[in-house]
């Protein structure tokens, strides 16, 4: 199956707490900020955060149907590492927290919210929410109707994650002390077709993540203390991408034979797990990992890091800082090779 990757989190992770747990030292008594942490990567992350020793503000567009719990639910009834002796008491570990991360009006809100629960700023912002959608590009009209989809996907892949920087990042800054984690997509370096608005959206997002550390970070030549990074999961297996309402467009498809293929390439990759060489809960630990380092990943702070890949070398090179490959080289960034 071709490289493709839309990560929209998948429906039945795997949020087992059975294996060791993380360093918490380094992350105990934080909060951290999960978008679309309802199910799939999100949950995971939900998870590892709070094995690390964090308070976990779960972010979801609402609440699981039926009788199914919600992530903070099973956080809380989990057995998860004690504090630290200096972090604030509350009964809960983790919370959940329902807002539409595509209206940013409420971000204050939302952040009032979460002090009132944990009476501490959040230092961990994650922005793991994403949809998708197929559809050619010939068969779109402008109109308001034909750009709402459009719009939808930029909105949450992409204003989303602004929108929730442009409100948590002053309070890290303040503090000296935060780090801004997205969701990306290999689809920055290898564009699938028919994917255009993700593909566009999760490029926007590295550009933006390049952008914040050229003007707060290591970058300026006064480290400020807030780092960020846009963290490729690579291929997830059971991702149900396609499940959402709309996720297709009806014309492309029956239209455009090549819109087919790629459904169902991307359906039984979903199935069957082609390629699939990390797990949600995997991706989840390299994400505490950066986050925990602090100073020694800074030499990767607003880059393109893939966890699929020699994430193990990658760390060990990073914290050589302007003596590693990746500062010498001009790694894990988007660039345009010229004659």
């Amino acid at each position: 199956m071709p490289n493709i990757c839309p990560h929209q989190p998948p429906s039945s992770p795997t949020t087992s707490t059975s294996t060791s747990p993380l360093p918490s030292f380094p992350l105990s008594g934080k909060t951290a900020l999960i978008t679309g942490a309802s199910h799939g990567i999100g949950r995971s992350l939900a998870f590892a955060f709070a094995r690390a020793g964090c308070f976990v503000a779960c972010v979801s567009h609402s609440l699981p149907v039926l009788d199914i719990p919600t992530t903070a639910t099973l956080i809380n009834a989990a057995s998860l590492p004690s504090f630290s002796p200096d972090t604030p008491e509350t009964k809960d570990r983790a919370r959940d927290f329902i807002y539409d991360i595509t209206a940013p009006s409420p971000f204050a809100q939302l952040e009032r919210d979460i002090l009132k629960w944990v009476d501490q700023p959040v230092t961990i912002l994650v922005n793991n929410a994403g949809i998708a959608r197929i559809e050619a590009v010939e068969y779109q009209t402008a109109t308001a109707k034909g750009m709402e989809n459009w719009n939808k996907v930029i909105a949450t892949n992409l204003t989303g994650p602004v929108g929730l920087t442009y409100q948590f990042l002053p309070g890290m800054l303040s503090a000296s002390d935060g780090c801004i984690m997205s969701v990306g997509s290999r689809n920055v370096v290898v564009p699938v077709p028919f994917m255009a608005a993700y593909n566009v959206s999760k490029i926007g997002l590295l550009k933006f993540h390049e952008t914040l550390e050229r003007e707060v970070g290591g970058g300026t030549g006064i480290h400020r203390g807030v780092l960020n990074f846009y963290v490729v999961p690579g291929n997830i297996s059971d991702t149900n991408i396609l499940k959402r309402e709309g996720s297709v467009d009806e014309k492309s498809y029956r239209e455009s034979e090549r819109v087919r293929n790629l459904v169902e390439r991307i359906e039984d990759a979903g199935k069957k797990g082609d390629n699939a060489a990390t797990s949600a809960q995997e991706f989840a630990e390299v994400c505490v990992r950066l986050a925990a380092m602090g100073k020694d990943a800074e030499i990767l702070s607003g880059r393109y890091v893939d966890a699929e890949r020699d994430v193990e070398a990658l760390l060990e090179d990073a914290r050589k800082g302007e003596e590693s490959k990746i500062y010498k080289m001009g790694l894990y960034q988007l660039k345009v090779d010229r004659l």
